[in-house]
């Protein structure tokens, strides 16, 4: 398994930069994958030591089984965190190659 970390004002977070979080709800990144951590535990730390910079926010772990150190946000949203996703679904690589 692995964890997912959300903010339930921000969204789903899609990494850092130097030392700011990024997340779904906030901006469009071009994201539509997000990472993932091994443990609840390293989310969880994670989450308090790096993303509570200005203020203490309400984090969830779920849980993917996956291997990949990335989900979709397809995946996200088949769990049922689809509020959370903002725009990243809109951000999907689209392989339409049929000719109209």
């Amino acid at each position: 398994m692995k964890y997912l970390i959300i903010c339930e004002d921000r969204g789903v977070f899609l990494g850092t930069y130097e030392k700011y979080g990024f997340f779904s709800n906030l901006e469009d990144f071009g994201c539509y994958k997000a990472p993932v951590f091994d443990k609840k535990e390293e989310a969880e730390i994670y989450a308090k030591k790096f993303l509570d910079t200005d203020k203490e926010y309400d984090y969830i772990f779920p849980e993917f089984e996956t291997k990949e150190k990335y989900v979709s946000c397809v995946d996200i949203i088949k769990k049922g965190y689809g509020d959370y996703t903002g725009v990243m679904i809109e951000n999907l690589p689209n392989y339409e190659e049929t000719m109209h």
